[in-house]
């Protein structure tokens, strides 16, 4: 794997890369920058990992790795699936935090807390979406990992 940084790595229990969550807490984060941050994060992975997410204050995105990679194949991910990210955020911060513009530290701080109840089996706190995505699948596989902040990626 590449020697960069993430924001926040999974780990499955078993210690194997499981998604990349990088936080960017842009104002208006569309897919588009969504993409050009995921495939730099990608770009120089010796493996592919199964999920990785762009996440803000207000929206995030979830892709999930498509079939079997081969060697020499550049990973190939699924359409995006769109996330309401402000029901995360409710649950973490108060009234007054959701109205203000966060810094990238404290959204990191309460996507890592996120993460981990995810991995603790508490899933009772999701993000909206409108269409069927990788997401639910994420949910299931994420339980038990390990979540590290700013982790070699």
């Amino acid at each position: 794997m590449t020697s960069g940084r993430v924001d926040i790595l999974a780990r499955t229990a078993s210690g194997r890369p499981l998604a990349f969550v990088e936080v960017k807490n842009l104002p208006r984060l569309s897919e588009g920058d969504a993409v050009e941050l995921r495939d730099a994060l990608i770009q120089d992975l010796a493996d592919a990992i199964p999920y990785v997410m762009i996440v803000s204050q207000s929206v995030g995105f979830i892709w999930q790795l498509e079939g079997n990679e081969r060697l020499g194949k550049a990973a190939e991910y699924g359409r995006a699936q769109l996330l309401d990210m402000r029901p995360i955020l409710r649950e973490y911060l108060t009234e007054a935090e959701l109205d203000r513009h966060l810094r990238g530290a404290e959204l990191d701080l309460v996507m890592s807390h996120w993460l981990g109840d995810l991995a603790r089996g508490r899933t009772e706190v999701l993000p909206r979406t409108v269409e069927q995505g990788p997401l639910s699948q994420f949910v299931s596989d994420i339980r038990g990992a390990q979540i590290n902040l700013e982790a070699l990626a």
